[in-house]
């Protein structure tokens, strides 16, 4: 496991910036066009247990690195991951994201936001490299969060 996110994403986000995406051509939209909806659409589908609707929001090699677990990579691990994570709970996920602040460098947007429950503060920050795709579509790639320690 990388001990270094920041470096390793860092190293992504520069490997992807000089990237084309593909030609749309007549294709339709079928997601978030900017970074705030993005962030709207994720938690709705959270809070929803939508692991379906969740799994869309992500590209197929999406990356996520939850603190104290393993590195999920790939869009069928992440539905995996979630899908048993929801398994027996219901009613809605109570998350808030709050974005902290967002550069769109092109094609790539880096995002950083707190999380937490509606009813109480932020227990974390989520780092989310995201990428345009040829729709124009936003979609999460790599996903580093932490949650702040009990002082």
């Amino acid at each position: 496991m990388c001990r270094h996110p920041v470096l390793a994403l860092s190293t992504l986000l520069l490997s992807v910036v000089g990237s084309t995406p593909a030609d749309a051509g007549a294709q339709p939209r079928t997601g978030p066009t900017t970074v705030e909806a993005f962030a709207d659409a994720f938690a709705s589908v959270v809070r929803a247990r939508d692991v379906d609707a969740w799994t869309e929001l992500v590209t197929e090699d999406v990356v996520m690195m939850p603190p104290g677990g393993r590195v999920v990579e790939g869009r069928r691990a992440f539905h995996d991951l979630w899908s048993r994570s929801f398994e027996g709970r219901s009613g809605p996920n109570p998350l808030r994201v709050t974005l902290r602040d967002a550069r769109v460098l092109g094609e790539v947007a880096v995002v950083r936001a707190d999380y937490g429950p509606e009813e109480a503060g932020p227990v974390g920050q989520y780092v989310w490299l995201l990428e345009r795709d040829a729709r124009d579509v936003w979609r999460l790639a790599w996903w580093i969060f932490t949650r702040r320690s009990a002082r």
